[in-house]
């Protein structure tokens, strides 16, 4: 999951936004963990068809890690875009709990100006 949120957030986003790349993963692992088992087992599952899948899909004999930046990019397009919705479907997962794990960080919520809400004692 590291080489896919460097990939879907870019590495000069995540030094320029102060973001702990360990801190994010732990955050998405907290809420995997979360998660019934039957949807631990598919979210492991959707994670090693995405990593394997240029195997299947491009008939390239290396996982998603070992792939050019350049073939990473466009490996993540092709799920992205895909004419299959199970594909879409894993890419919207992994980018939504990538994006969980980035956007728990304070310097990408500083960086885009999200102010948290600051309630008084009486809930307003």
């Amino acid at each position: 999951m590291k080489a896919l949120l460097i990939r879907m957030v870019g590495d000069y986003e995540i030094a320029g936004a102060s973001v702990q790349v360990a801190d994010a993963l732990a955050v998405m692992d907290t809420y995997a963990d979360g998660l019934p088992p039957g949807l631990q087992k598919q979210l492991r599952q959707a994670i090693r068809l995405f990593r394997w899948g240029p195997l299947l899909c491009t008939g390239r004999p290396r996982p998603f890690t070992r792939l050019s930046l350049e073939d990473q990019d466009s490996y993540i397009r092709t799920w992205a875009e895909s004419h299959f919705r199970l594909r879409r479907r894993i890419f919207r997962t992994l980018r939504d709990l990538i994006f969980l794990g980035y956007y728990s960080q304070a310097g990408p919520r500083e960086m885009i100006g999200y102010r948290e809400d600051r309630h008084d004692e009486r809930g307003r």
